[in-house]
């Protein structure tokens, strides 16, 4: 599955991707929350451009 559908899966129902482990539990892949961290950086980035265009459109 790619990251994209990790992450999907993840906004969609709250899935986190796991892999067992030797004892048979389950760990989150480290990947996934890379990707997590890249597009919330991204995301942050793009509303903080967002605002500040909103706030000199809106200057009186």
């Amino acid at each position: 599955m790619s990251v994209y559908q990790y992450f999907k899966r993840y906004v969609e129902y709250g899935i986190v991707p796991a892999k067992k482990i030797e004892d048979f539990t389950l760990t989150p892949e480290s990947s996934f929350y890379k990707s997590v961290h890249y597009i919330d950086n991204v995301l942050v980035s793009v509303n903080k451009i967002l605002e500040k265009l909103y706030e000199r459109t809106n200057e009186v």
